[in-house]
Parts: structure tokens; sequence; C-alpha cells
């Protein structure tokens, strides 16, 4: 059975990887894909902390050591319709995994 890893992160919109990332951090995990999404999709419990993070990832991991993400998720912070919206992952995020465990 997979868990689903909810991670709010917070990134600049310019430089490399390395300094893009500000800060992070795993809010919570759910067994059911459709409560992940709900959860970054109706911004449960403010997970946007009031401007905090401008991004969420659901992270699809299953059970084990060093387990593998199998899927992921992306959201940014809409301020227009002030919500999280679906989008691509950020090409300068491409090569990492594993930003809520592991």
């Amino acid at each position: 059975m997979a868990i689903h890893l909810v991670t709010t992160i917070h990134l600049k919109e310019e430089l490399t990887w390395q300094h893009r990332i500000v800060r992070k951090r795993c809010v919570g995990y759910f067994e059911s894909l459709s409560l992940a999404l709900a959860c970054v999709e109706r911004n449960w419990g403010d997970i946007y902390e009031h401007g905090h993070y401008n991004h969420a990832v659901i992270e699809v991991k299953e059970p084990g050591l060093y387990a593998n993400v199998t899927n992921e998720y992306w959201y940014r912070w809409d301020k227009s319709l002030k919500r999280y919206v679906y989008i691509d992952k950020p090409d300068t995020l491409k090569a990492i995994v594993h930003f809520g465990m592991g």
C-alpha cells in the first residue's frame, strides 16, 4: 500500500536548485491519493501558511527500505485564485526526489 506525502515548499523563481529551495516541510501523509489531492487543492489547515509556502508536492511512495517515489503531483499557489493549482514539475527540480521523506 502506497503512502502519499504532502510537502509544502517555498521556491525562489530564480537561481539553480541549490539556492532555489528556501524551505520545505512535510505536513502530512495519506493512505489515498484522493485525500492527498483534496488536502492540497482545498488548502486544508492553511498549508499555504499565508504565503510561507508557494509550492506543494504530493509524492507517492511504496513501503520499504529506500523506497522510490513512483509519482509526483506538483502545485503552485495562485494569488488571484487563492488556491494551489496543478503545474508541471519545475525544470530546475527534475533531478530531485524525496522532498517529504528520505
